[in-house]
């Protein structure tokens, strides 16, 4: 966003043992050199900040005016409970406020539901999110659609045995068929294409 890199990423701001996670900031303009911007997110009633992803929300789907920075994340509940959430920055990325409105997903499992990753579908016109439902033993993962950001409806689910947290979905072109097609994977490193 405006030539500059931003990372966001787990931090525990008191120990370097995981937990008590917050979300801690860096930029760069070269992805070698990179200053630390301190926190973006942290605790509070909710419970603890887990893991996520951001979009630059170019177009204004959301309705936070046009390239306001969207921060999708886990709030881990101190009952075990996650539910998903939005964060928002309007200054380009310089301070960011929790949504309102926050979850936009409530729990779903009765687990830590976990990891939103949110990208853009331009076949569909919509953006597509992947999430975890905390079972070890099911190993379950869901697709949503959104054409706000906001409002999101299960669109699939996934069991990809030895599966577990952070998935991701990302569109890559496959020059063999001359298809664009979609690569869901998580991280153990399975992968399945669509």
């Amino acid at each position: 966003l405006n030539g500059k890199w931003h990372l966001l990423y787990q931090s525990n701001p008191l120990s370097a043992i995981w937990g008590n996670m917050h979300w801690a900031h860096a930029v760069s303009s070269d992805l070698i050199h990179w200053e630390d911007k301190g926190l973006a997110l942290w605790p509070d009633s909710n419970g603890t900040i887990f893991s996520g992803s951001a979009v630059v929300d170019q177009k204004n789907w959301a309705g936070f005016g046009k390239n306001a920075v969207l921060l999708f994340y886990t709030n881990n509940g101190y009952d075990g409970k996650g539910s998903q959430n939005l964060a928002v920055s309007t200054d380009g990325g310089i301070s960011f406020r929790k949504y309102e409105n926050n979850p936009i997903l409530p729990n779903l499992s009765g687990r830590c539901d976990r990891d939103p990753q949110v990208a853009f579908d331009p076949e569909s016109g919509v953006w597509r999110m992947c999430l975890y439902l905390g079972d070890e033993e099911k190993r379950e993962f869901l697709l949503f659609a959104s054409k706000n950001l906001l409002n999101w409806e299960k669109t699939d689910s996934y069991q990809i045995p030895g599966g577990r947290e952070c998935p991701g979905i990302q569109r890559m072109f496959d020059e063999e068929t001359g298809e664009w097609k979609w690569l869901f994977f998580e991280a153990n490193g399975f992968y399945r294409i669509r």
